[in-house]
């Protein structure tokens, strides 16, 4: 391809870069060194910055797709030790489609850095606006996937910068946190999101009746200083926690809440349907209906997957779609496919670069297993350096001095993520005169300092889960939290069930659709899962 060709696509791929901090990088630091059918090198000024943008990749292969409808693989490269060999003329179809500059659809187009919305989105923002000068308390803005919501509630979150309003935006899980605090920073916006357990100041405690642990609340909580509380992905959000923010909004003065999220989604565990969906204390609300965001066929497999009620009762026909968005896989070749991808150098930069996704936890054990297998060998130890570990439930570190129940804090929340830094070392730990064995393990946990942990070894398991199940009926609560906080429950994040993964954007999903066969939420699962991908979804085929 010739140098002038080159710059004429490249220019054309910068037009169709939907995120305008990833669109301004490129812009600004990058160039289309060579372009070979279905591969791209792009070249960046230094090393650094290809590394801490590699996770921008999926952007501009969604930006190739736009413009040659193709799925193209981005290679990044520093241009000043690039030398190509590929100087072919650009192929007449992609002449003949940058110079039609076809129309695609796109999550805003971009003038000055400023977001223009469509006609949809701006009823909504108007409402929005109404809002913080009206006598409601709650608005509730739904739409199902690509719609816009996000795209939307960035814009509004900057007017309320813009007007001095004070506001705080959660989620109800340290993933969707995550995922909405990465999404505002490539819209040029510092966002801290917390989590919903955080905004209620919500500590485990434990009920001493049942013997089950709950989050309650702590503390009086003051949010007299918040205009506007904006709760993301309220799919997931519990009966509880949604009564508790609305006691507490309708006690506040001043305070707002808008209930962003798809109710087509997994409803929280134990739960029909969200609550948010259907409570009659929110009077206002918006739908956001005109799809804006190109996702390909997966997007129309998925509305259909959504809009078909069929769907409830069987699995949908997964076959290869004529964009490879979804790609149906012999199952050997599907593995082999995942294992390379876990092997990547994007995925040890980018952890949701890739995942198996499923409904079972047995199935999801299995495939983390199968991970190990290949990546670390099948009689590798229980942890390895590079080993990558999911938080099954909070883990809590003694606080200095403390005593009782209340000695504890959370060390690393639920769902959170770590790398394991150094070979798991076996020790032994004597409590009540029985002796634990367990793996010390030293992690770097995704958010937060290298810190060790003190992970069970499953010959100990079952003594463990009968002392801790003793503790609890005899009601020796001191050494029930001693126990049971003693250790830290983690497991393997190769692979996840679909409602771990809720609220995360993962760019190559490996979706076990076989395994959701007896779900009787198979319909929500199938969703909510096929929405997770950003590039691709793979299924293995029969």
């Amino acid at each position: 391809m010739t140098a002038q060709n080159l710059q004429l696509l490249w220019l054309e791929i910068l037009n169709h870069i939907s995120l305008p901090v990833t669109k301004a990088l490129f812009k600004q630091h990058g160039n289309l060194l060579d372009f070979q059918e279905t591969e791209a090198t792009v070249a960046l000024l230094t090393s650094a910055l290809i590394e801490t943008n590699r996770s921008r990749i999926p952007h501009l292969q969604a930006a190739f797709w736009s413009v040659t409808n193709q799925l193209v693989e981005v290679k990044l490269v520093v241009e000043s030790e690039y030398s190509s060999s590929h100087q072919e003329e650009i192929s007449s179809w992609s002449l003949e489609k940058i110079s039609k500059n076809p129309e695609h659809l796109s999550p805003v187009s971009l003038s000055d850095g400023e977001f223009s919305l469509t006609s949809d989105q701006e009823r909504a923002l108007s409402q929005l606006k109404n809002l913080t000068i009206s006598q409601e308390k709650f608005f509730r803005l739904t739409g199902f996937a690509g719609t816009g919501k996000t795209v939307l509630i960035t814009s509004f979150i900057q007017w309320l910068v813009s007007e001095g309003i004070n506001f705080v935006a959660a989620t109800p899980t340290n993933k969707s946190a995550k995922n909405l605090s990465q999404i505002a920073e490539n819209s040029g916006l510092n966002l801290e999101v917390k989590t919903v357990a955080q905004l209620l100041g919500q500590q485990p405690v434990l009920d001493e009746e049942t013997g089950i642990e709950v989050f309650l609340s702590k503390e009086e909580l003051d949010w007299s200083g918040y205009g506007i509380i904006i709760i993301d992905e309220f799919s997931m959000l519990n009966r509880d926690n949604f009564k508790e923010i609305a006691s507490e909004v309708k006690s506040s003065l001043l305070s707002k809440v808008v209930f962003v999220g798809d109710s087509a989604q997994l409803p929280p565990v134990g739960e029909r349907e969200p609550i948010v969906s259907r409570s009659s204390e929110i009077q206002q609300s918006a739908t956001l209906t005109q799809v804006v965001r190109y996702d390909g066929e997966m997007a129309r497999v998925a509305q259909e997957i959504r809009s078909n009620p069929k769907y409830s009762r069987t699995l949908y026909p997964f076959t290869t779609t004529r964009d490879s968005t979804i790609l149906c896989l012999p199952q050997k070749e599907w593995l082999q496919r995942a294992v390379a991808l876990f092997d990547s150098p994007q995925f040890k930069l980018n952890p949701d670069h890739i995942r198996f996704l499923a409904w079972r936890n047995k199935t999801v054990e299995s495939l983390n297993n199968f991970v190990r297998s290949q990546l670390w060998g099948k009689n590798a130890p229980d942890y390895v350096t590079g080993d990558r570990l999911i938080a099954r439930r909070p883990l809590f570190r003694a606080k200095p001095g403390a005593k009782g129940k209340n000695k504890w804090r959370i060390a690393i929340n639920n769902s959170e993520e770590a790398v394991v830094i150094d070979q798991g070392e076996e020790c032994e730990l004597l409590f009540l005169g029985q002796i634990y064995k367990y793996w010390k393990v030293m992690v770097k946990p995704d958010c937060g300092k290298e810190q060790p942990l003190s992970i069970l070894h499953r010959e100990s398991q079952k003594l463990y889960n009968e002392k801790v199940k003793y503790l609890a009926q005899v009601k020796q609560w001191q050494s029930y939290f001693d126990l049971s906080r003693m250790f830290d429950d983690v497991g393997y994040a190769y692979s996840l069930t679909t409602h771990k993964a809720q609220g995360s954007t993962i760019d190559y999903v490996f979706l076990d659709v076989a395994d959701m066969r007896g779900c009787s939420e198979r319909q929500k699962l199938q969703y909510t899962a096929l929405t997770r991908a950003k590039t691709q979804v793979l299924i293995p085929s029969n």
